[in-house]
């Protein structure tokens, strides 16, 4: 999965992720902090980021969002990202009250006597995710045959139509739509969109010397006007803003 909803968890001051597998299914968490904020980006499954900004908590639902957020003030956060095979399913209310316990000011992330506190707080609402006996009830795991056409349009790494999807599937787009949307909560076509821009994004951070048109190319992008639309929505920022970003970083 590895789906970095934190956009810019690359470039937080610390970062701790454990990665949790358990029958057949994996849940990635997240701790950490950043002095210059977040950009959490829409998601196309199940997850929750939860931030303390000076004692405040807010929870974004990545799932659930339309378009980016930008925390920008310094914050810390966890966040916790179920795999695709849990459906619609995330945390419920007791859980969350021990994410914001640990971003509370008097707990894990600002000193409880641990050499390193992030590292603490991930390994403790780990370590209670993989106890988590509602989370990981077989009741509340996606359909595997949505499963299985998610991993076709990651395959195709976000760049199929949905009537290309339904036919590689032998059902009708209309099946293929209500069906992701009973399942999973999103359109196919919002997946797949999703799926494309965190694909491009991956190739910028991996590869930042090249111009916007290069990976606008590669990704099956035909329009300028329309990648560059679609990546703001999606990431809160222009191709080429991140690209500077990336630029300036590579020249300290």
């Amino acid at each position: 999965m590895d789906s970095q909803i934190l956009l810019n968890v690359n470039f937080c001051s610390e970062v701790h992720t454990n990665l949790i597998e358990k029958n057949e299914k994996s849940v990635y968490v997240r701790a950490g902090y950043s002095l210059g904020g977040l950009r959490i980006v829409p998601q196309e499954n199940a997850g929750i980021c939860v931030i303390c900004m000076d004692g405040h908590i807010k929870r974004v639902y990545p799932g659930e969002l339309e378009a980016a957020v930008c925390i920008e003030e310094s914050c810390s956060f966890i966040s916790v990202e179920q795999d695709l095979g849990f459906g619609r399913e995330t945390l419920d209310t007791q859980d969350m009250r021990l994410l914001e316990k640990l971003l509370t000011a008097d707990h894990a992330f600002t000193g409880n006597g641990a050499e390193d506190p992030i590292e603490s707080a991930t390994e403790e609402i780990t370590e209670h995710i993989e106890k988590c006996g509602s989370l990981w009830q077989r009741n509340g795991m996606a359909d595997s045959d949505i499963v299985k056409q998610a991993d076709v349009i990651y395959a195709a790494k976000g760049k199929i139509s949905i009537s290309e999807l339904a036919e590689q599937m032998g059902c009708t787009v209309r099946h293929v739509h209500r069906r992701f949307v009973e399942e999973l909560g999103v359109s196919p076509k919002r997946f797949a969109r999703i799926v494309r821009i965190r694909e491009t994004v991956r190739k910028m951070l991996e590869h930042p010397g090249g111009h916007v048109t290069d990976y606008m190319d590669d990704m099956g992008y035909s329009d300028q006007a329309h990648f560059q639309r679609e990546f703001k929505w999606y990431t809160g920022m222009t191709p080429g803003s991140l690209l500077k970003i990336l630029g300036d970083r590579a020249e300290r």
